[in-house]
């Protein structure tokens, strides 16, 4: 059994610390992709700053002793550190200040200086601007503050809203894609200028349910949990009537 000092004691524990740090940020910003917490969102930059503070301070400590001239050793590495992570800081800063005030959303058309494109992610550094032609772009949130920043689709306001659907076991795939569409044309929050597209998941084929992908596009971003909550009742509805057709037309048969 190998005995460790107390001196390597401490540097394992500040190696786990730290492991710990990264494990935990990659989690909470994982976390704060999935759509179900997008409220968490404006929070995480402050969250993952507190955290590394934290990491950062504790390294400190255990490099630079309090004692005597070292206190001035630790405020030096501390200004070094704050320069070199000061465009970082900044950009967090502005990613703190934006998502308070709820300024940019998804599916928002951006025209940032010379680029434009639809707004499709949203980081604690920047974020993606997907233009016409496919590729991606993107911004840092000082740019944003800095440059003169336009919303294309202020006056049409729709905006794309995905759906995961899914159905009974051995209910057929076509039918369920026409339900998708149907339900979600007929939406009263759908935006009558863009049609809806479906796209079937093809891992839930093999175990007889059929999973589908509903890209939609809401008239009003602010009316999008609306438009989920219809197209949801629409096609749970439309589905259970599909199938009571069918079981009563197979009673019918001699």
């Amino acid at each position: 059994m190998i005995a460790l000092t107390d001196a390597s004691l401490a540097w394992w524990v500040l190696a786990l610390i730290t492991t710990l740090a990264i494990g935990l940020s990659w989690l909470l910003l994982r976390i704060s992709r999935a759509r179900a917490f997008a409220a968490t969102r404006r929070w995480m930059p402050m969250v993952l700053v507190l955290i590394w503070v934290t990491v950062v301070a504790v390294w400190l400590r255990r490099l630079v002793p309090d004692e005597g001239a070292h206190g001035f050793a630790r405020a030096a590495v501390l200004i070094v550190i704050a320069v070199a992570a000061l465009p970082w800081l900044r950009n967090l800063f502005h990613a703190v200040v934006f998502g308070f005030e709820d300024r940019y959303r998804l599916g928002d058309d951006l025209r940032v200086g010379e680029v434009e494109g639809r707004l499709t992610a949203i980081g604690a550094r920047a974020v993606i601007l997907r233009a016409a032609n496919g590729t991606e772009i993107t911004v840092p949130h000082t740019t944003l503050a800095r440059e003169h920043v336009v919303r294309l689709n202020l006056d049409i306001r729709d905006a794309p809203c995905e759906i995961l659907l899914s159905t009974p076991d051995e209910f057929d795939v076509q039918v369920a894609v026409e339900l998708a569409h149907t339900a979600a044309a007929l939406s009263p929050y759908a935006a009558p200028r863009v049609e809806p597209q479906v796209f079937v998941l093809t891992e839930g084929l093999d175990r007889g349910s059929v999973r589908l992908r509903l890209q939609g596009f809401v008239f009003d971003r602010d009316h999008e949990p609306l438009y989920r909550s219809d197209v949801g009742a629409r096609f749970a509805r439309m589905t259970r009537e599909h199938l009571a057709s069918r079981s009563s037309q197979a009673g019918e048969e001699p």
